[in-house]
């Protein structure tokens, strides 16, 4: 609020009556204009003081060069705190707002005016009135942030001339900026903050805040995904990316495989304007990789994201990603000429006069003998897989000499497959010397009946096919092993001695027949016969069912004979019993006709 000092000036009571009265300037109120008006409005009034009825004859006040008040009033009759004049003057501030008035107040009391100019006749006081200053500020007029990632930028400007300038962040003490805009760092991106400006008007000193602006710094970016590389020993380049350039100054990426450091993107940071980037891993360190996963066909590697901005350094998110072998790398060394056998089996070794080179399909046991294979890229062998047509074994020794032992093979060559811990193979085959490709013996035709279809003894026709090999010791033929019999439904078989079935062999075919007697087959009983033979390797069998063999009537029409329960061997057979030529029911003689 506007004041002023002092608020008054009196003159000395006129001393020649002894009344003592006397006028008085007061102020009576003060007024400030706007700053940029400049202007000071004060009110007054002149009263009576003292002893009254004392005639004023003349009175004379001036206030800071300007007249209040010069006239003749002759007034008397007055009383104490009569006004004799009042009014309100406005007045100029210096350019500072400052502003001190000359007060200058004279009376005359009792004498005429001709007294006026008389020494020692009228009465005057003077003072100087000083006013308090007019508060002048340079109004802030614009006030904006533009952030970054942990920098602000403030941009403001004020109405008129200033000297100094200061700004308050989050309401803290006061720190000198530069006019017009000033920059502070140090921010955590994403953070939220408050701030004030103020500047101070040159002419006056004063300071006028800004209102609070509120601003936010910038998030950091995302780093984003690493898509998984395959292994390169000549260096493995590796794409990144994140989500946004903006307010970095540089960005760049460490790549590790655990612990160990493979690539240091800080020392080639990203300093354009690209938010994606690629860097290699060194050809010296893809390499280096192996022993630390001599296991393992793909492994993860790491990449930690950096972003710089305005000299400060902030590690984003770690990402993962994969480092794949291709199929075709480091993988183990290994060939025929690793590879050996020998065919183990006494069968096989009886029909090719111990030659151990000489293989027979489904008859043989091969022992394979390796050399070690030579593992690459740092893994080590553990294993060896081999297979012969449908046989297969495996070993884990590997330590040379690695054998394998197959049984039975039914391939013309061995697959060796060397395995190593990156369960990688490498596969040689080894064609054996000679390969016999044995099939066992095959019946095509077979029948085993009762002889004419009745009766106790059997008729046997069977005829089949059999591996005619060639480059073997002995030839191949077929042989009678057993013959044996017994009642469909019991549990034993009975053996057949004393009968000797006809062989015919010869070019890879055969043919076995001949009747089997003794009148074994009781001809009302069915009976199952186990019939076995053999070439040089397997047995085989034939196993057929034979009916009841007793027949109720049997007529032989090219013999013109009718016997009953058998086959007739007269014009007329009863079981065998009863026979003759001619046959005569109730005396009439019984005439065949064709």
């Amino acid at each position: 609020m506007a004041s002023i000092s002092p608020t008054s000036l009196s003159c000395s009571g006129e001393p020649h009556t002894g009344h003592g009265a006397y006028l008085k300037l007061e102020i009576t109120s003060i007024t400030d204009s706007d700053a940029s008006t400049n202007k000071r409005y004060i009110g007054w009034k002149i009263t009576f003081q003292g002893n009254p009825w004392v005639k004023l004859y003349k009175a004379y006040c001036t206030l800071g060069g300007t007249t209040l008040y010069n006239g003749e009033p002759g007034t008397e009759g007055w009383s104490v705190g009569t006004i004799l004049a009042n009014d309100t003057t406005t007045f100029n501030n210096d350019s500072a707002g400052n502003l001190s008035l000359s007060a200058y107040l004279k009376q005359l009391f009792f004498y005429g005016t001709w007294a006026w100019d008389r020494s020692g006749y009228p009465q005057e006081a003077s003072t100087t009135m000083t006013c308090s200053q007019l508060p002048r500020y340079a109004n802030i007029t614009s006030h904006t942030a533009s952030t970054g990632l942990n920098k602000v930028t403030i941009s403001y400007s004020a109405d008129a001339n200033y000297k100094a300038q200061q700004y308050s962040l989050d309401g803290g003490s006061w720190t000198n900026c530069s006019a017009g805009s000033y920059s502070i760092g140090g921010f955590t991106p994403g953070t939220t903050h408050s701030i004030k400006t103020r500047v101070q008007r040159t002419d006056s000193g004063l300071w006028k805040e800004s209102s609070s602006l509120s601003f936010t710094l910038k998030s950091l970016p995302t780093s984003n995904n690493v898509s998984d590389v395959n292994f390169n020993s000549s260096g493995t380049r590796v794409d990144v990316s994140i989500s946004s350039k903006d307010y970095l100054s540089s960005w760049y990426i460490k790549i590790y495989d655990g612990n160990t450091l493979l690539r240091d993107g800080s020392d080639n940071p990203n300093t354009g304007s690209s938010a994606s980037d690629y860097w290699t891993i060194s050809s010296s360190n893809s390499v280096g990789m192996l022993p630390r996963h001599s296991s393992d066909n793909e492994w993860n590697l790491t990449a930690q994201f950096y972003v710089v901005s305005n000299g400060t350094t902030y590690q984003l998110t770690t990402k993962t990603f994969k480092c794949k072998l291709p199929s075709n790398l480091y993988l183990p060394t290994y060939n025929t000429n690793n590879i050996s056998y020998d065919v183990t089996d006494a069968k096989t070794l009886n029909l090719t006069n111990n030659n151990t080179k000489k293989v027979i399909k489904g008859v043989s046991n091969v022992q394979i003998t390796s050399t070690a294979a030579t593992p690459n890229g740092s893994s080590s062998m553990s294993s060896y897989v081999a297979t012969s047509g449908t046989k297969s074994n495996s070993t884990s020794n590997t330590t040379a000499p690695i054998t394998i032992n197959l049984t039975t093979v039914d391939g013309s060559s061995v697959v060796v497959q060397a395995i190593d811990s990156r369960n990688r193979s490498t596969s040689a085959t080894k064609q054996y010397d000679t390969f016999i490709d044995y099939f066992s013996p095959v019946i095509e035709s077979a029948s085993v009946n009762r002889i004419d279809g009745i009766g106790t003894n059997l008729s046997v026709n069977i005829t089949g096919r059999y591996c005619n090999w060639s480059g073997l010791a002995t030839s191949n033929t077929i042989t009678q092993k057993s013959l044996k019999y017994r009642i469909k439904g019991d549990q034993n078989w009975t053996t057949i001695s004393g009968v000797n079935l006809t062989m015919s062999v010869g070019n890879g075919n055969f043919t076995i027949t001949g009747n089997i007697t003794g009148n074994l087959f009781s001809a009302v009983n069915e009976y199952e016969v186990l019939l076995t033979f053999e070439d040089k390797i397997e047995e085989f069998s034939y196993q057929p069912t034979i009916p009841p063999g007793q027949a109720f009537i049997w007529r032989d029409m090219a013999n013109k004979r009718f016997g009953i329960n058998k086959k007739p061997t007269k014009t007329l057979d009863i079981d065998g019993s009863m026979n003759g030529s001619d046959l005569y029911i109730n005396g009439t003689k019984m005439i065949w006709y064709e």
